[in-house]
């Protein structure tokens, strides 16, 4: 039984984690002079997602017309010492003999929890990208800290094993249940949100509290048969192999954009997919 737990700071690299995101930016192009803000309002809207309304923070951001040629350009960025990641995992796997027949299996629960609060600058937050998985979390706003909210365990399950059939023909199989990709709503408040219906930048918003809205759990069998002819030092192996058994069609991923097109599906699991293979040893 193996038990994982690690905390990765933004900009650092343990393992196969990959820091990528939680960094502060700062153009230096600006000058404090050159913005001013022209306009505050608090406002609200329904995106329609669960019939929510939700409270956004409006600014209107007057750039001196100078520097507009150079906006988001040339910029730094800072590896942010306080935003992380936190993984548990859990992990156990058996096997087990039994006269003519070999049987193994495992059980692995792991989540991560996000925390990517350093980014204040603005108060509904905006969308980055996770540590681990690369889902897509909040930078800042009411979703940063991740820890405030019940964040699941995500359980798969694999069974996997093999019986010798009459005339030397050994069967095998695989049974994997694994739990649905996390979905996580956005939505772009239209222009018509801004003072004087101006927008200048497209802001990205988190809608879906973590941890809350999941594709469907999905489970998949493979088997397969196989033959050995041997014939000298030769050994020739006949094999069919049949993936996705019961022709599942698991969802995998949809759009999660506010819009006509939310909750369209983008992809599945593959059909069912027979292959057959031959090998020579000599």
């Amino acid at each position: 039984m193996q038990v994982r737990r690690s905390s990765t700071p933004t900009g650092e690299n343990k393992g196969p984690q990959r820091g990528k995101v939680g960094i502060e930016t700062v153009n230096f192009a600006f000058e404090p002079h050159d913005l001013g803000i022209g306009y505050r309002q608090p406002g609200s809207a329904r995106p329609l997602f669960g019939q929510a309304k939700i409270s956004l923070h409006i600014e209107q951001v007057i750039l001196n017309t100078a520097k507009r040629g150079v906006f988001n350009a040339p910029i730094v960025d800072y590896s942010s010492n306080k935003d992380k990641s936190l993984y548990t995992g859990f992990e156990t796997n058996f096997s087990l003999r039994i006269p003519g027949t070999v049987l193994f299996g495992s059980w692995t629960a792991e989540h991560n929890i996000s925390v990517f609060c350093e980014n204040d600058d603005d108060p509904n937050g905006v969308s980055t990208n996770d540590l681990y998985a690369g889902a897509t979390v909040s930078a800042g706003g009411r979703f940063c800290d991740q820890r405030a909210f019940h964040i699941p365990f995500r359980h798969e399950f694999k069974l996997a094993g093999n019986y010798p059939l009459p005339m030397h023909v050994d069967f095998g199989f695989v049974v994997a249940s694994y739990p649905g990709a996390e979905r996580v709503i956005t939505w772009q408040p239209g222009p018509n949100l801004f003072p004087g219906n101006a927008r200048t930048n497209a802001e990205t918003i988190v809608l879906s509290k973590p941890g809350t809205v999941f594709q469907p759990r999905w489970n998949q069998l493979d088997v397969n048969l196989k033959k050995n002819i041997r014939n000298g030092h030769k050994v020739f192996t006949f094999e069919i192999e049949c993936f996705n058994v019961l022709n599942a069609n698991a969802v995998f991923t949809t759009n999660n954009a506010i819009g006509t097109s939310l909750g369209q599906v983008q992809t599945i699991l593959m059909g069912r997919l027979p292959r057959l293979s031959f090998q020579m040893k000599f």
